[in-house]
């Protein structure tokens, strides 16, 4: 009788030790195909790529004269000096108490001129800007200055004589010209000791 109960109990904890293995290496087997699941979804979500946006230009947008390289310049003063996007000084272009960071400026002497030449083939629509003497010119009252723009060697336009607080805008059509040139003139006066005047052209616009 003895040996009946000893043979069962043995029986029932040998069954009770391979009933817990089971289920530990159950766990075990369950828990190792979730990370191998883990592991398979993260190599197949990469991160989504954003394309840039592609910069388009637009229609209209206006380009600066000045910032634009010239093919000739020419004038009948030899000391004459012809400054971009700044004046003769290297200080800003200033006209009527405004400042302007784009222009074309000429250093003039009396009665004469300066030209600016672009080759421009004809791929703009319009071309605009203002006119004036730089308010650091050291002109007398009597000094004024001029400004005469051809296309394709045929004067357009031509302004008033400017005095030192006068100034004067232009907005022209330019559909097809291929050569583009801008004299800046300065009026020829009496004392042959008047200081030369800085002649401006601020603003100057192409549109295309």
């Amino acid at each position: 009788m003895r040996k009946t109960t000893l043979l069962i109990i043995t029986t029932f904890v040998i069954l009770t030790a391979c009933s817990k293995k089971e289920v530990v290496n159950t766990t075990q087997t369950q828990q190792t195909a979730t990370v191998q699941q883990q592991n398979t979804s993260n190599m197949h979500s990469e991160p989504t790529k954003t394309s840039e946006p592609i910069k388009q230009e637009k229609k209209g947008e206006a380009v600066f004269l000045s910032d634009l390289q010239f093919d000739k310049i020419d004038g009948t003063y030899k000391k004459g000096i012809i400054s971009f996007n700044k004046n003769e000084y290297g200080g800003g272009l200033q006209v009527d108490g405004h400042p302007y960071a784009k222009g074309i400026s000429a250093r003039l002497m009396s009665g004469d001129n300066g030209s600016v030449q672009y080759v421009i083939d004809g791929t703009f629509k319009t071309f605009s800007g203002k006119i004036g003497i730089d308010d650091g010119s050291q002109s007398q009252k009597g000094n004024t200055g001029q400004v005469l723009i051809y296309f394709d060697e045929k004067e357009v336009y031509r302004s008033e004589m400017l005095k030192q607080d006068q100034t004067a805008e232009f907005n022209l059509k330019i559909d097809g010209v291929k050569m583009l040139k801008v004299v800046l003139s300065a009026s020829k006066t009496n004392g042959s000791l008047d200081p030369a005047i800085i002649f401006n052209i601020v603003e100057p616009k192409l549109n295309k």
